[in-house]
């Protein structure tokens, strides 16, 4: 038997046990998923140590599915794959927005180095007329 209720309320390890079982797995199965004993999974699940959620990413899709279920129900929150699908999306354009304004900021950066040293060696800058002769020897 699995973690029991505390004070009425279903635990983790209650989730898990009821996810598993609805897809068909072994706590055995879902153990080698992660990379660990079955010996240790069993004492996570009855609240010896921590179960890593990072890990649980490493079980299988059906699990995972039936588990975002049990949580929902858990925590009394309501989460459909539709809304999991749409957060993932709008990070996944937060990170190309990131990734394109580090393009950017790296392109404007070359450009200014660029022009920094094109005046220090005395090359004109893009763009920019080249100095007559009659200017090159009033500067110097």
């Amino acid at each position: 038997m699995h973690s029991s209720t505390v004070n009425g309320i279903p635990t983790l390890g209650d989730a898990i046990n009821t996810a598993r079982m609805r897809a068909g797995l072994s706590d055995q199965d879902l153990a080698y998923a992660q990379g660990i004993l079955p010996s240790l999974w069993s004492r996570q699940l009855h609240g010896q140590g921590h179960i890593a959620l990072d890990r649980l990413a490493h079980t299988p899709l059906a699990f995972r599915v039936e588990l975002i279920g049990q949580l929902e129900t858990l925590w009394g929150v309501e989460t459909t794959l539709e809304t999991i699908y749409r957060e993932l999306s709008g990070l996944r354009l937060d990170i190309q927005k990131a990734r394109a304004g580090m393009a950017l900021k790296a392109h404007t950066n070359l450009a200014v180095d660029w022009e920094r040293s094109a005046k220090a060696s005395g090359v004109p800058a893009q763009g920019q007329p080249s100095p007559s002769l009659s200017e090159k020897n009033a500067r110097g």
